[in-house]
């Protein structure tokens, strides 16, 4: 039998100190806390250095750059930034005993979303998003109420690598939340029964090639050449391909034409698949452009300000707003002697951009349902 991973390995005292700091905040306010927080946090208590100590923290990798690694604590960029969002992944339930609980709620919580989408859809002849509200959770199902886990677990399921939800809802201010259910994430932890059993599926399905990826054909080698392994190619996507088919499910009911949006998607698909970087910018900026009307807004920036995203949300797509600058810079900077300093890897991680249009479609979908 092979050996686990080492996130399941017992943490030294520093690390578990670590997770500590940061599930702090959110115990108390149900909100995750920023890198310079944390590292102010545990510095000041412990005189050591918090970055050491996070990069010390067990990884599983991917079989491709292409896809998120998995720890114990979730962050976007690959180094944290000052105003990083730093977040607990349900992993390090293992470690952390305050945390643990929360963990084996989370488990309990998804073993009612993978019954809820087994059931068949109420109309044969039409697809219609699967939801489920915290209200259901807590009064359906008879889930004890726990205010520090109705507070976190949209985030925790969202954030989880397979994707459990298409999407997450709050109005602004309110204390009720509804989720999309993906069906195709919860199918893959349908024979999960523990917070353990839940972990080592997640490590599996990181460690192994994703479906959608396609092995490349390679052409025999010389005779007299050593014998090499076939090569595994990634055809990556920039966006979720999942998110393209909800997007054209909809189309045909939505009162918006999205065929030019579908079209964006599919031109930044394969540009970065190719790598073409300006073109990678500029499709970019068109589609940040385009998709303000379906939220109700004229511009971007009233997407930001007037929509009612999450927390983390948010951030991201506060981030996005930023990123119109650069792709300012790869289409209108003039001719020079220097060369241009854009490159491909200067695009914004697509995590940020699927989410805003997993929150589009989720608009969209129930706009039709409600007609």
């Amino acid at each position: 039998m092979t050996a686990l991973p080492d996130i399941f390995s017992e943490l030294n005292a520093d690390q578990v100190k670590l997770l500590r700091v940061i599930y702090g905040p959110a115990r108390e306010a149900g909100c995750w806390p920023n890198w310079r927080w944390v590292d102010g946090s545990y510095s000041g208590q412990t005189g050591k250095d918090a970055r050491d100590v996070l990069r010390s923290l067990p990884i599983v990798w991917p079989v491709s750059s292409q896809f998120q690694r998995y720890g114990l604590v979730k962050y976007v960029e690959q180094d944290p930034r000052e105003d990083t969002e730093m977040r607990l992944t349900v992993a390090a339930a293992l470690h952390l005993p305050e945390f643990r609980k929360v963990g084996k709620n989370f488990v309990r919580i998804l073993q009612v979303l993978i019954e809820q989408s087994m059931y068949p859809p109420r109309d044969p002849f039409k697809v219609e998003p699967l939801v489920i509200t915290n209200v259901e959770l807590w009064e359906k199902h008879r889930i004890p109420i726990n205010p520090v886990l109705d507070r976190l677990m949209p985030d925790l399921l969202w954030g989880e690598p397979m994707n459990f939800t298409n999407g997450t809802g709050r109005a602004p201010g309110a204390s009720n939340w509804q989720l999309t259910l993906n069906r195709e994430g919860l199918r893959r932890v349908q024979e999960v029964k523990d917070l353990r059993g839940y972990v080592e599926t997640v490590v599996a399905w990181v460690q192994r090639i994703p479906d959608h990826l396609e092995r490349a054909v390679v052409v025999a080698a010389p005779a007299a050449a050593p014998r090499l392994a076939p090569l595994i190619v990634p055809q990556s996507n920039y966006i979720n391909k999942a998110l393209i088919g909800r997007l054209e499910a909809v189309q045909a009911v939505a009162k918006w034409n999205l065929k030019k949006l579908l079209q964006l998607l599919l031109e930044l698909n394969e540009n970065y698949a190719s790598e073409n970087v300006y073109a990678c910018h500029a499709l970019l900026r068109a589609i940040l452009d385009h998709v303000p009307p379906v939220f109700g807004q004229k511009t971007f920036g009233s997407v930001i300000d007037q929509y009612g995203w999450g927390r983390t949300d948010k951030k991201y797509m506060k981030r996005l707003e930023e990123f119109r600058a650069q792709a300012d810079d790869a289409l209108h900077r003039q001719i020079r002697p220097r060369e241009d300093i854009l490159d491909f890897h200067d695009l914004p991680p697509r995590a940020w951009v699927n989410r805003l249009l997993d929150e589009a479609v989720a608009v969209l979908e129930t706009e039709t349902s409600e007609v």
